[in-house]
């Protein structure tokens, strides 16, 4: 894939960003898209109009590439990974605490369906 340059120079424009995830994801529509980044469908609404997609998103679909999705009968390994990206939200202010905390809940939830201590 061709990477469309940002006229400001600041790399990939942010269609080319989303093209590439995507691409990564195996969607098409940018409602697939939020659907399998498991984010809000506003979200890619939001990445255009502020021209850039966050690192955080681009490194999370890159780890869901590598470690697949989390699901109900997943690892603990891949659920802990999981953890350890949701974290890079902290450095990331425009998500609100309240979808960090929702988002480690669901996978406490999950861990402790697994046996997990937590």
């Amino acid at each position: 894939m061709v990477a469309a340059l940002d006229p400001s120079g600041g790399g990939m424009s942010v269609e080319a960003e989303i093209a590439h995830l995507k691409a990564m994801m195996h969607v098409r529509s940018d409602t697939a898209l939020a659907d399998s980044l498991r984010i809000t469908k506003g979200a890619v609404s939001t990445w255009k109009r502020r021209g850039r997609v966050s690192m955080y998103i681009m490194r999370r679909a890159e780890l869901m590439v590598q470690h697949g999705q989390i699901a109900p009968g997943d690892s603990m390994e891949r659920i802990a990974s999981e953890i350890a990206l949701l974290s890079g939200r902290l450095q990331d202010m425009r998500f609100s605490s309240k979808r960090l905390a929702d988002d480690l809940e669901q996978l406490a939830a999950r861990a402790r369906a697994l046996g997990g201590d937590t």
